[in-house]
């Protein structure tokens, strides 16, 4: 859903757009990705405004939990908002409400997942953010498998792969919280066992802070960790 003037993309230019039902009605935050590259998120309203650095046709990509994944091509940047419709999935899916005008799980709206997101894109904060489309498109069978390959976390292995635990890249644990509950921390604790404690089906989304720091205040580590993951269910 993108794309650059005939003179070539400018690093200034932006694409504008919105998310939207079949019928029109604004779809809140969809995943909006262009050329491949990092991933955006929608507003509350279904808005999103994505910087131009590419040059040639621009290809984005939409994914929403509930609707079929969309993507768009544009030979050259409109100068005015695109709207991108997108198609429910005709199947009933089971823990999820797909409606216009709220996420597709309230808890994500609850737990401020998704204002933190937007403070990333900012740069006001520093962490990763697995969302229920990111989930939705990687079919994991384990909490783990999402936050392997996160830049200074690391997975240690055992041979049951429901032990596996959640560290730092200095072998240091990291402090877990489930729906606001911290369920990891007690170092060497029995507690540690993320994949035991939650199902992946239950999951709703990731967030991961490899700096203890850069967690949100009221999700700090314990002393003796480093980092702090947070699970949200749906």
């Amino acid at each position: 859903m993108l794309a650059s003037s005939g003179a070539g993309a400018q690093a200034s230019a932006l694409l504008r757009g919105m998310v939207v039902d079949p019928g029109g009605g604004p779809l809140s935050y969809a995943n909006v990705q262009l050329n491949g590259g990092r991933r955006y998120l929608a507003d509350d309203s279904g808005r999103f405004q994505i910087p131009i650095t590419v040059r040639g046709e621009l290809r984005l990509l939409v994914r929403r939990i509930g609707f079929e994944p969309t993507e768009v091509r544009l030979p050259t940047l409109p100068d005015s908002t695109i709207h991108v419709s997108m198609r429910p999935i005709p199947l009933e899916l089971k823990a999820i409400t797909v409606t216009a005008g709220g996420s597709a799980f309230i808890s994500l709206d609850l737990s401020g997942f998704y204002q933190r997101l937007k403070d990333s894109e900012r740069g006001f904060t520093r962490g990763h953010y697995i969302t229920p489309e990111d989930i939705a498109f990687r079919k994991p069978h384990l909490v783990t498998q999402l936050i392997e390959g996160i830049p200074s976390v690391r997975i240690k292995h055992s041979p049951n792969a429901r032990g596996d635990r959640i560290e730092g890249t200095n072998g240091c644990p990291m402090t877990v919280y489930l729906d606001r509950v911290r369920i990891v921390g007690k170092l060497n604790g029995r507690d540690d066992l993320v994949n035991e404690i939650v199902q992946i089906t239950h999951v709703a989304a990731i967030e991961v802070y490899s700096r203890p720091l850069a967690a949100p205040p009221e999700y700090q580590a314990l002393n003796g960790t480093c980092g702090v993951v947070l699970i949200w269910t749906k």
